[in-house]
């Protein structure tokens, strides 16, 4: 009889920070943070193999490929195609591409590319945990 190892992991991916907004067609930017977003990962293994899920709140660039690489890095046993990634859609969920640094009224952003990678960061910690 084989055995399924369940797991489990939540990391926080909101900062609070002036952070650009996707979502509308006009430029947004956070003032807080009123619910926290988190990147959720479930691992199932077998024993012969894993299936690993990670759900976030958006991703954008090379978020995936970013976050597999990494994980594989740390866990090389881990197969790269059994990761899947997805997201639950949102209309404030923070720019992780190249954004402006300042608002067009003076407002300093959090830099698109640095949140992108702490996205990264955090999705790989979910997973490897």
């Amino acid at each position: 009889m084989s055995q399924i190892k369940i797991g489990w992991s939540m990391k926080e991916i909101s900062i609070d920070d002036n952070l650009l907004l996707f979502g509308q067609m006009y430029m947004r930017i956070s003032q807080g943070i009123l619910d926290p977003t988190f990147a959720t990962a479930l691992v199932l293994d077998s024993g012969e193999g894993h299936v690993i899920f990670c759900d976030l709140e958006a991703f954008r660039g090379n978020c995936i490929q970013d976050t597999v690489k990494n994980v594989v890095a740390l866990r090389p046993e881990i197969n790269p195609d059994s990761i899947i990634m997805n997201v639950t859609h949102s209309h404030t969920a923070g720019a992780s591409v190249e954004t402006p640094e300042v608002s067009p009224d003076g407002v300093p952003i959090f830099s698109g590319l640095k949140y992108r990678e702490h996205i990264v960061r955090r999705c790989t910690e979910a997973i490897v945990e």
